[in-house]
């Protein structure tokens, strides 16, 4: 992660400070409504790139991606929590491995771009792990456990 952290750390800790404990669905939703204008910055530094539709269809399935986490974070309720958070944690590594395909496919050729476009990568990726780090981990059910009465 940068040096500055990540920006999804720091909503939780705003959250934290001013209602007392952080509401994960509220900073995921708060995080991708500031990480999904990065995403799209990706295709207009490419716009110029004879590949530009290869990596606007990489950035629309991002965006896909990251509109389900968002509705899932939302509809998590006690009875769907365990299922709901694998969901969320494969979308997101989906997200990372296709944001990573854009720099290792080597679709960009101009070096200036691709360096900003690699600065929003990982920004992208860092804010994704971040999220990753927090998602709750359901802890399992405990076996219930019957006694033989005398």
């Amino acid at each position: 992660m940068s040096k500055l952290g990540s920006f999804f750390s720091k909503v939780k800790s705003f959250f934290e400070k001013v209602f007392g404990s952080g509401n994960w669905e509220r900073t995921v939703g708060s995080v991708i409504t500031i990480v999904a204008p990065l995403v799209e910055t990706l295709v207009a530094l490419t716009a110029g790139e004879p590949e530009a539709t290869e990596i606007q269809s990489v950035v629309n399935q991002v965006q896909s991606d990251l509109a389900a986490v968002a509705a899932l974070a939302t509809s998590v309720t006690p009875a769907s929590g365990a299922t709901t958070y694998q969901q969320i944690g494969t979308v997101l590594n989906g997200v990372k491995t296709n944001l990573a395909s854009l720099l290792a496919a080597g679709h960009i050729k101009d070096t200036a771009t691709l360096t900003k476009v690699t600065a929003i990568v990982d920004t992208v990726v860092n804010e994704v792990e971040a999220i990753l780090s927090e998602v709750p981990v359901p802890t399992p059910a405990l076996p219930a456990t019957g006694s033989a009465c005398g």
